[in-house]
């Protein structure tokens, strides 16, 4: 078996940070009590959603507005992550050096890193990792970058950064109306998707990229995709559309992050599947940014530790998922855990009840399935 596995989101809020800064293991406990959820796996893929920038571009202080301390890339080593997709909204928080040296502390520490580049020459490489006898292209690409907040707009090196559309900018009233109409005479006209027409130079580098896998006699072709609003219950409409174009791609998973919590997977096919959203995997609850009204319906605590194992002569592609939880504890850590685990060693029976109603409910999201009876497992496979 090969089992390729992906992670939620890792973006370390500044409460977090703070309370790392004076613990002796630094990041690496965070990630110690799900070293188990790795011991198959044979490459490990996470969203890194934060930048590695170095200390003198200040590390994060402002609750949108992100950078952590090169450590944290030497403790996702040691967690066992191999590749880090690097498109995101937060790429460059601390601007186009910020994003530079971020890939510069990834090749320190040996992590392979995908969605922003420090040349066009490296945009135009595509990332294909054999593995087991297997050729995987890893794609990333981003919504946006937070230009609209942080200001950083890519001109001529707008390879920087795989985007789907154009960064966010306030568009002048007149451009509004004319993009509008635009947009609805592409709906009338052609397919019906809110991922309309002012991406179409976007979707053409999209399918040169794909293109570009197959070429290189790529096996699988995986899609690694930063787009979905934030702490929302379902996907929103511009996601939606996305993940329909994409899939009628040549390409055969898609993996969601972004919205920081977790929203349904689908099976597309023998060897095709959708993630809508794996969740934040390094969630600080209660935190300003983390912080929302409707907590209880969303449970932006758990995340999903996905995994996309491969056998040898079958036609099919076998889909399975854990639960993972974040909990703040006492030295103001927020450390994750195994749901399975937590449930299995809880002695309060109030507690341990809630927590499998947790579990039910993340697990019924993920398959989309409100009807199956949910019996409490460690890994459970996507039917």
């Amino acid at each position: 078996m090969i089992r390729l596995t992906f992670t939620g989101d890792i973006l370390i809020e500044p409460e977090q940070k703070e309370a790392i800064c004076s613990h002796s293991d630094g990041f690496d406990t965070i990630f110690r009590n799900i070293l188990s959820s790795f011991s198959l796996s044979n490459y490990i893929i996470g969203n890194l959603e934060t930048p590695l920038a170095g200390e003198e571009l200040v590390y994060s202080s402002h609750k949108w507005s992100f950078n952590t301390p090169d450590c944290l890339a030497e403790s996702l080593k040691k967690a066992g992550f191999n590749l880090l997709t690097t498109a995101n909204n937060h790429c460059l928080d601390r601007g186009k050096i910020g994003l530079l040296n971020t890939l510069k502390t990834l090749d320190r520490y040996g992590l392979e890193h995908i969605g922003t580049y420090a040349q066009k020459s490296d945009k135009e490489k595509i990332f294909i990792k054999d593995i087991g006898g297997l050729r995987f292209a890893f794609l990333s690409y981003t919504y946006g970058t937070n230009a609209s907040l942080n200001g950083e707009y890519l001109g001529e090196d707008r390879y920087m950064v795989n985007l789907f559309q154009d960064q966010e900018r306030e568009i002048p009233r007149k451009k509004q109306y004319l993009t509008r109409i635009m947009n609805k005479l592409h709906d009338i006209f052609k397919e019906k998707s809110s991922y309309s027409f002012h991406a179409l130079s976007y979707k053409k580098q999209v399918r040169k990229d794909i293109q570009k896998c197959r070429q290189k006699n790529a096996d699988y072709i995986i899609m690694c995709m930063h787009s979905g609003g934030q702490y929302n219950n379902t996907p929103d409409p511009y996601t939606l559309s996305l993940v329909k174009w994409l899939s009628k791609q040549d390409i055969d998973f898609i993996i969601g992050n972004h919205p920081h919590v977790v929203h349904l997977g689908k099976k597309t096919g023998k060897k095709r599947f959708v993630a809508y959203s794996l969740g934040n995997l390094c969630s600080y609850p209660g935190s300003e940014t983390a912080h929302h009204e409707n907590d209880s319906e969303v449970l932006a605590d758990y995340s999903i530790i996905l995994h996309l194992n491969f056998y040898e002569k079958s036609d099919t592609v076998e889909v399975s998922f854990e639960i993972c939880k974040s909990i703040v504890e006492e030295d103001r850590i927020a450390r994750i855990y195994s749901l399975y685990d937590l449930i299995c060693k809880e002695e309060d029976l109030i507690l341990r009840g809630k927590l499998l109603n947790d579990n039910e409910r993340i697990v019924r999201k993920f398959i989309d399935n409100q009807e199956d009876t949910i019996t409490l497992q460690k890994e459970y496979n996507f039917n």
